[in-house]
């Protein structure tokens, strides 16, 4: 059995010619499991979190966060 993470961000600065957007982040976490049933067959299970900032030059922030788990199967042919 394997474990494993992974973490990452994006960053979108806006331009002066842009009349709504002044930065826009997205950073994503992502933990998983990893167990081999057989040679060919794994089966998995990870939880990500993402999360986005948008922060606007006339308005208030908009900020949301989305949680996952995916539980499922990789096949090696």
């Amino acid at each position: 059995t394997k474990i494993g993470a992974s973490w990452g961000e994006s960053r979108l600065d806006g331009n002066s010619a842009d009349a709504v957007l002044d930065e826009l982040t997205d950073e994503m976490w992502t933990v998983g499991v990893y167990h081999p049933l057989t040679k060919h067959l794994n089966l998995v299970a990870e939880y990500s979190v993402v999360k986005s900032e948008y922060d606007q030059k006339a308005a208030a922030s908009l900020d949301n966060e989305a949680k996952t788990i995916a539980l499922g199967a990789i096949l090696f042919f």
